[in-house]
């Protein structure tokens, strides 16, 4: 089950990358647009989620399986679970990203009462309108 895991991982790794090649363009023009942001959430989030996709299913796995005394002395060289720490933040700049997007795509007079992290709740919070 290791190496099925392995190979479906490294395949999902290869979409990922297509999928943030895709939107490239877009962050490469510079436009600070909710089009920036939101091609950049996806970018970032499909390097966090590849990230943990090789190192920990189609890398350590199969090396556990093979020599589990060398995949126990990587994941103590990169600090165990605490080694998906960098991963993590790449993938919180990521949902900032997409939450940013959120906010520019409401109207401007409504993006100074939204700020971005409450603008996924636009345009009412679980049912309730906002209170001002």
């Amino acid at each position: 089950m290791i190496w099925i895991n392995a190979i479906l991982s490294t395949l999902l790794v290869f979409g990922l990358i297509a999928a943030a090649l895709g939107y490239r363009h877009s962050v490469i023009r510079r436009e600070y647009s909710p089009e920036w942001y939101f091609s950049l959430s996806k970018i970032l989030i499909a390097v966090a989620f590849g990230m943990r996709l090789l190192f920990w299913d189609a890398f350590w796995g199969p090396l556990r399986l093979s020599d589990p005394a060398a995949a126990l002395a990587l994941s103590d060289a990169v600090g165990g679970v605490s080694g998906n720490v960098l991963s993590s933040i790449v993938g919180l700049a990521g949902v900032y990203a997409s939450l940013k997007a959120r906010q520019l795509l409401l109207r401007e007079e409504e993006q100074k009462h939204w700020p971005w992290i409450i603008a996924w709740a636009h345009p009412r919070f679980l049912g309730f309108p906002r209170r001002r």
